[in-house]
């Protein structure tokens, strides 16, 4: 509480100063988008809609442009919830958690979901932010968000080895509930890069799937695996395309 009353006591001026520059992360249709469009009506189907254009398609896409806008997006945020407009954070919040849905299920794929549902269960980030309607509520939100994944993200880095690695410092070595799976027995080092020295151990069989690995992590973490993101050689592994798949076909 004591930090939201900091936060709060910025000059106005200051903040709407800030305002201006987070909404320059963005395509410059955006603005218009989110604060014009009836908060009612911005539904998952409408942000697909609007993001799937051609010219704004690329900005969902990859940690780099789409990154950019879902922290801009968050920040905005919290600078809207300090000046009491709580329609335009919410806007720009809702904004923010589409593009991660992004980040983790092609766009391509969303849009299906959307030809039967204005708001499908499967976007279960964007359907939790839907929910956060009173200040209080959002703020905590959107401060998580962004200790999770905003400048030091909050992906896990998978390191695949086929042979015992360093098991020293924090580590934490588990069996895996799948280790039981065909083929031969590998080993799995997941690091938290917000937390180099935290790496979590686990013993599986090289045809398990990667989603049951991940699934067995966020378990394991007591975390939604909707918050989380996993990278192999730096490249983002998202469950629609690779979560079928096993370590040995990486």
């Amino acid at each position: 509480m004591k930090r939201m009353s900091s936060n709060l006591a910025q000059p106005v001026e200051m903040v709407q100063d800030k305002i201006e520059r987070q909404w320059q992360s963005m395509p410059t249709q955006t603005r218009a988008f989110l604060l014009e469009t009836p908060l009612e009506s911005l539904d998952l189907r409408r942000f697909a809609k609007f993001w799937s254009s051609p010219e704004l398609v690329g900005y969902t896409r990859g940690m780099g442009a789409a990154g950019d806008v879902r922290d801009a997006s968050y920040r905005l945020a919290l600078s809207y919830l300090k000046l009491g407009k709580t329609q335009e954070a919410q806007a720009v919040m809702l904004n923010g958690s589409f593009i991660m849905e992004c980040m983790d299920t092609s766009i391509e794929i969303i849009v299906r979901w959307c030809r039967k549902d204005a708001n499908p269960p499967e976007a279960q980030l964007f359907s939790l932010a839907l929910e956060k309607k009173a200040p209080q509520a959002m703020l905590v939100f959107l401060q998580r968000m962004l200790r999770m994944f905003c400048g030091s993200s909050k992906k896990a880095v998978v390191d695949l080895l086929g042979k015992t690695g360093d098991d020293s410092g924090h580590s934490i070595k588990r069996r895996s509930s799948s280790s039981m799976s065909e083929g031969k027995q590998i080993q799995l080092i997941i690091e938290d890069d917000e937390n180099t020295n935290e790496r979590h151990v686990i013993d599986i069989g090289s045809s398990t799937t990667l989603k049951t690995l991940f699934n067995d992590y966020a378990e394991k973490r007591g975390v939604s695996l909707r918050l989380l993101r996993f990278s192999y050689q730096d490249k983002t592994l998202f469950l629609s395309s690779a979560g079928n798949r096993t370590p040995d076909e990486l």
